[in-house]
């Protein structure tokens, strides 16, 4: 009999915390996380009636809650921030997005995509009106803001008056790609299209918390608060990494390369303009995770000392090795060469194009001649190395640059102004401090007393006058004219001076 009483009392006890043990599972179910991004989409049908798409990404691990079966969609007026009306969405479609390609699957990562839509009647407002959504929370392990656990998020998009029939840009889905991949660099292509062509600026703004309650039957006005990052991560610096994440406003397109692993929530903000004033904007919110990835990497091409430049004089020789490197083991590798120089008829360069397994080498040399001399425009030599790999054909190009110079550079040297031809071994010539050029063309000099008489002469750049007349007789002291006249490349030289015999 005691048994039975105890277990009428426990019976009783139990009916009495049901409603708290119902309100608990609630709470619970209600800070459930598992939304990690999304954004609303308004497309112009016709008059007044405007297709509303409400896209909601979760995080699909067994643990997380399901997408709301409704949501409601506030819309207020610009400015005045007044609630004008309310609609509900219900689920429509949803779609498990397959991350990931051919190269590299993340494992334990799973997003789902919700679809809200419904065509809906927006009365004319010429101030314009803004359509929100809000909710929290969101998931605990983010690492690039505080207390995620207790942060929302509100979705917003701002419309012009709805009687210009104006459609917002519009989201595509969540990417294939959508996770980071650590210490590479990260390509976000937002698929963003305008239905009616206007100009779209892009740029990185501050996710939204919410403000109206874990789970607010209707969105609150603006103005919407925003997360508060968790040091050291800030607008400027989203995921961390070098170079910090950024996005071109012209094309939307994304880049990142966050160094550590974690999970991480930015946001993108797309102003619409036409005829250079602004109409509207649209905002999505996304949640990565930044993943160590396998993936097929391009090859590596090195050249001796990573020399970008090479100088040559006529009848020198380059010569180097060149090899490129597949960093994912067991790939075909081609490596191949292409210059001018390689097509020359006379002396042309060699390198032989060739391939192999996982590391290729071959050699680059050349010997150019005088024909080849052009000071003002290397030659560029293209080396270019492409591997078959699980993502197709990865490439990899490295530039050098050969410039062929002449000794002189065109210029003959500058010849002194004054010597002395005594004997004492001591500027006892007037010469040039020529250095041998293979590729001068023609050289002549011609030397006059102050007379005009003509006293001596030479096809020779490396001459010397020690001071005497055509005859072996000393000449007297005083000053002497010449003229020096040369094709160098077939370009004509001429220099005249003087200079002073002192004995």
């Amino acid at each position: 009999m005691k048994i039975l009483s105890r277990k009428t009392n426990t019976l009783e006890r139990m009916k009495r915390l049901l409603p708290f043990i119902v309100l608990l599972l609630f709470t619970i179910q209600s800070y459930a996380t598992h939304v990690i991004g999304g954004n609303i989409n308004v497309v112009h049908v016709s008059g007044n009636d405007f297709e509303v798409t409400l896209q909601m990404f979760r995080d699909c691990d067994p643990s997380s809650s399901d997408f709301d079966n409704s949501v409601t969609i506030a819309v207020y007026e610009q400015g005045s921030n007044s609630l004008l009306s309310t609609f509900n969405m219900t689920l429509d479609t949803r779609t498990i997005i397959p991350l990931g390609d051919e190269c590299y699957t993340p494992t334990g990562l799973c997003v789902e995509e919700g679809i809200y839509q419904d065509v809906v009647t927006l009365a004319d407002n010429p101030n314009g009106i803004y359509l929100a959504w809000e909710r929290c929370c969101r998931n605990s392990g983010i690492t690039n803001i505080i207390d995620p656990l207790n942060a929302g998020m509100t979705f917003v998009v701002d419309c012009p008056d709805p009687s210009i029939g104006n459609s917002s840009p519009v989201w595509g889905s969540y990417p294939t790609d959508g996770y980071f991949c650590v210490d590479l660099d990260n390509i976000i292509d937002l698929d963003i299209t305008d239905p009616d062509g206007d100009q779209l600026v892009y740029s990185l703004v501050d996710p939204y918390d919410n403000q109206g309650g874990i789970n607010p039957g209707t969105a609150t006005p603006k103005p919407y608060p925003s997360v508060t990052w968790q040091a050291p991560y800030n607008l400027n610096n989203i995921v961390g990494g070098t170079p910090p994440m950024s996005i071109d406003p012209n094309t939307g397109i994304i880049t990142a390369r966050p160094d550590v692993l974690g999970i991480f929530v930015f946001a993108v903000q797309i102003d619409e303009y036409r005829n250079g004033v602004i109409i509207g904007s649209t905002r999505r919110e996304l949640q990565y995770q930044a993943l160590n990835c396998t993936v097929d990497l391009p090859p590596a091409i090195v050249t001796p000392h990573d020399t970008a430049h090479w100088e040559l004089y006529p009848g020198e020789q380059v010569c180097f090795t060149v090899q490129a490197t597949d960093q994912n083991q067991g790939d075909t590798i081609y490596l191949e060469a292409n210059s001018e120089a390689l097509t020359l008829t006379d002396s042309p360069a060699q390198f032989k194009d060739t391939l192999d397994v996982t590391t290729v080498t071959s050699q680059f040399c050349w010997s150019p001649t005088c024909e080849h001399i052009r000071d003002d425009e290397p030659y560029k030599v293209t080396f270019t190395s492409f591997s078959l790999g699980c993502s197709g054909s990865d490439t990899a190009r490295v530039e050098i640059d050969v410039t062929v110079k002449s000794f002189v550079e065109g210029v003959i040297d500058k010849a002194p102004n004054i010597f002395s031809p005594n004997g004492d071994g001591v500027n006892d010539f007037f010469h040039l401090q020529a250095i041998y050029d293979p590729c001068f063309d023609e050289f002549h000099v011609d030397i006059f007393d102050r007379w005009g008489v003509h006293v001596y002469e030479s096809n020779d750049v490396f001459f010397t006058w020690d001071g005497k007349d055509k005859r072996g007789n000393a000449l007297s002291d005083g000053t002497y004219y010449y003229v020096m006249t040369a094709t160098f490349r077939q370009d004509s030289y001429e220099r005249a001076s003087h200079i002073t015999l002192v004995r």
